[in-house]
C-alpha cells in the first residue's frame, strides 16, 4: 500500500502562487498513481489549513487551522492528522530556506525535502557560489551587498550588461539585466524589495544548461543536461511561468562530451559537499566564447508545474514524475531512519 502524502503548499513567501501550482501539479500526479493526498495549504500570512484537495483559492476559516506539537504530529480540530510522509512544495522564504526544514525534523514524519543545511545554503545564492567555488567549480564574478554597503561603482566593474538578482528568492522573482549604468540604482532597488541583500553578478554571453538530480540515500539520479532558449532577454518569471513566456527547451542540449563530463562532475560535487539535498535541479552557464561550464544556482525544492524543467528533466531522464515521487519518498523514509537510528544510537552510549 502506498503511503499517505500530507502536501504542503503556499507560504509567505513572493512564490505563494507558484507553490500552489506546483502543488496542483504533484497532487494530480500522486492521485492518478494511487496515492492518498492530504493537502494543507499555508496562508500569506503563515497560517496553516488542512483543505479538501489543493487549491490556490484555499479555505482559510477557523476549524481548518493546523497546529504543529512536536514530536506528536499536525493536528486539526483536536485529531492528529493522520499520513507516513510530509511533502512540502513550498518556494522561498519560509519554505525553501531551512526554516520549515527545522520545523519538520521535529515532527514524526519522514520529510520529503532537503536537510536544513542543504537548504539554507541553496536559497543563499552568494552562498552556493562559494561552496561551488571552494569545490573547484567556476562561477560568474558577482558580489553580495546589503543596502548600507551598496557600492554602484564595484558593481558597475563587473561590466556591461549584468544581472542584479534578490539573493535569496527564486523563480526569477526581482531579477533585471542592466544594460547601461543609468539603470543601476533602479534595479538595485527593485532586488532589496525581495531580500535584504542583493547579488550583483557578471553576464556570460552563452547558454543556460539546467539538470534534475534526486539522491534516494543510495544512488544519485542525474537527469540529461537540458538547455533553455529564450526569444530574447533572459529567463524571466513571465517567461518561466505565462503562456505566452517564448521558451523552447532542448533536452538532451547539444554539448561536447567534455562540457558534459564537467557539468556531471559539478553536480556530483555540490551534492556531496551539500550534504546530499534530496532532489532538486542544478542551473549552469556554458559561455558561447570558449565553451566553459560555470555553475548558476541550485534549486532545493524546483517549480513542479506543467511547464517546469524539473519534471521534464526527469522524464528524459527515464523516470516519469509518478517514479521519481517515489524515489523521493524512499529516500525520505531512509533518511529519516538513519537519523532516528543514529539518535537511537547516541542515547544508548550515554
Amino acid at each position: 500500500m502506498k503511503p499517505r502524502i500530507i502536501l504542503l503548499y503556499g507560504g509567505e513567501s513572493v512564490e505563494h502562487e507558484i507553490s500552489c501550482r506546483s502543488a496542483v501539479y504533484i497532487a494530480q500526479t500522486l492521485l492518478d498513481d494511487g496515492y492518498e493526498v492530504v493537502p494543507i495549504g499555508i496562508d500569506h500570512g503563515g497560517v496553516w489549513h488542512l483543505q479538501d484537495h489543493v487549491t490556490c483559492d484555499m479555505s482559510r476559516d477557523e476549524a481548518s487551522v493546523v497546529s504543529c506539537i512536536p514530536g506528536r504530529g499536525l493536528s486539526c480540530g483536536g485529531l492528529f492528522v493522520e499520513g507516513e510522509i510530509i511533502f512540502p512544495m513550498l518556494h522561498g522564504s519560509y519554505g525553501e530556506d531551512g526554516t520549515i526544514q527545522g520545523l519538520l525534523e521535529m515532527l514524526p514524519y519522514p520529510t520529503a525535502s532537503a536537510s536544513v543545511f542543504a537548504s539554507a545554503s541553496g536559497i543563499s545564492k552568494a552562498h552556493t557560489k562559494l561552496v561551488a567555488l571552494s569545490a573547484g567549480i567556476p562561477t560568474p564574478r558577482h558580489l553580495c551587498m546589503r543596502r548600507d554597503e551598496l557600492d554602484l561603482s564595484r558593481i558597475a566593474a563587473l561590466g556591461w550588461p549584468l544581472f542584479i538578482k534578490p539573493n535569496s528568492c527564486g523563480s526569477s522573482v526581482g531579477i533585471s539585466q542592466v544594460d547601461e549604468p543609468q539603470y543601476l540604482e533602479q534595479a538595485c532597488e527593485l532586488a532589496f524589495r525581495f531580500d535584504p541583500y542583493l547579488l550583483a553578478e557578471e553576464m556570460i554571453a552563452g547558454r543556460e544548461i539546467q539538470c534534475a538530480f534526486i539522491h534516494d540515500g543510495e544512488e544519485l539520479f542525474i537527469s540529461p543536461f537540458g538547455e533553455i532558449r529564450t526569444a530574447g532577454g533572459f529567463y524571466s518569471y513571465q517567461t518561466k511561468y505565462t503562456p505566452s513566456g517564448k521558451v523552447t527547451t532542448r533536452i538532451p542540449a547539444a554539448l561536447h562530451e567534455a562540457q558534459e563530463t564537467d557539468l556531471k562532475q559539478a553536480v556530483e560535487k555540490l551534492v556531496k559537499i551539500m550534504h546530499r539535498p534530496l532532489f532538486g535541479r542544478a542551473d549552469f552557464f556554458v559561455r558561447d566564447s570558449d565553451g566553459r561550464v560555470f555553475f548558476n544556482e541550485i534549486n532545493t525544492i524546483p517549480g513542479m508545474t506543467d511547464m517546469s524543467m524539473f519534471p521534464k528533466l526527469c522524464e528524459a531522464g527515464g523516470l516519469p514524475m509518478p517514479e521519481a515521487l517515489q524515489r523521493i519518498f524512499a529516500g525520505a523514509v531512509e533518511v529519516s531512519r538513519e537519523s532516528r537510528n543514529r539518535l537511537l544510537s547516541y542515547g544508548e552510549k550515554l
